[in-house]
């Protein structure tokens, strides 16, 4: 102990990955911990899904319009992208995560 502080204090981190125990074994630890560990596992989850989020707006896209007649941009909004017609026209189509749902929208347009 130096410097005043305990050694080990603070927040516990996760277990190291050196347990040698096998998937159907239960590994003692902390309620701490297994929250911990429940809210990675949550979010490892939640990103595993993600790549599925493109893949329903590009669905969503190939369901609605006919190939040749558009043309598909990438968007800098995650899970996102903007669709041009021939004619100038544009549209963006993106996941909504509030509703589990793919949405689409116009621009606004100014008329002064």
């Amino acid at each position: 102990m130096r410097g005043g502080k305990r050694e080990g204090a603070g927040r516990p981190s996760l277990p190291k990955a050196e347990s040698k125990a096998l998937p159907n074994q239960t590994i003692r630890c902390s309620l701490y911990e297994k929250q911990l560990l429940v809210q990675y596992l949550k979010k490892t989850r939640e990103l595993v899904a993600m790549p599925d989020k493109s893949k329903a707006v590009l669905a969503f896209i190939n369901e609605s319009f006919e190939p040749t007649l558009v043309t598909i941009e990438a968007s800098k909004v995650p899970f996102a992208q903007i669709v041009k017609d021939h004619n100038g026209g544009q549209m963006i189509v993106y996941y909504d995560f509030l509703t589990d749902r793919v949405k689409w929208k116009f621009p606004v347009e100014n008329h002064n």
